[in-house]
């Protein structure tokens, strides 16, 4: 009976053990998720005129932004967990190869009516750089990502 006591003992001292192994590997896959959805992107705005200039970029988990020509004034802010996430998951729908051969959807900046744009991705160490199309008008497949970028800069600017 002693012994049967014993072995029920380390049985349930088993399986309780076994159980926080099984939370900490639930843990570490939630995590790894998280980090998983997390892309490391390195990519360069530009939107310039005569009388207009705006530059923003990512390095990590970084935004970066100035409207200075001589990259003088740099704001920098971390970009939050959820903005990240965000943000890559749109990256991740951009065929990062086909960015050069992207067509501009208007080239109103020919005629001075818009500020003339290009979205430059480093993969890699591989730049990929779009044609030249209107600022607040990307190509359809980057457009989205785009938008998040400069609406991003802009909450940013009112901290």
């Amino acid at each position: 009976m002693k012994h049967l006591v014993i072995l029920i003992s380390v049985i349930l001292l088993k399986s309780c053990g076994s159980a926080q192994n099984v939370a900490n590997v639930t843990n570490d896959q939630e995590m790894n998720k998280r980090t998983a959805e997390v892309v490391k992107m390195n990519v360069t705005y530009n939107a310039t005129t005569r009388g207009f200039f705006e530059r923003i970029w990512l390095e990590d988990n970084t935004i970066k932004f100035t409207n200075d020509r001589s990259l003088q004034e740099i704001s920098s802010f971390q970009i939050s967990e959820a903005d990240l996430i965000e943000l890559s998951a749109l990256y991740s729908t951009i065929t990062i190869e086909d960015i050069p051969s992207l067509e501009p959807p208007s080239k109103t900046f020919a005629y001075d009516a818009a500020a003339i744009a290009t979205l430059e991705v480093i993969k890699d160490e591989v730049s990929y750089k779009t044609q030249a199309f209107d600022h607040g008008t990307p190509p359809k497949p980057i457009a989205r990502f785009v938008d998040k970028l400069i609406a991003l800069k802009k909450a940013m600017e009112k901290q």
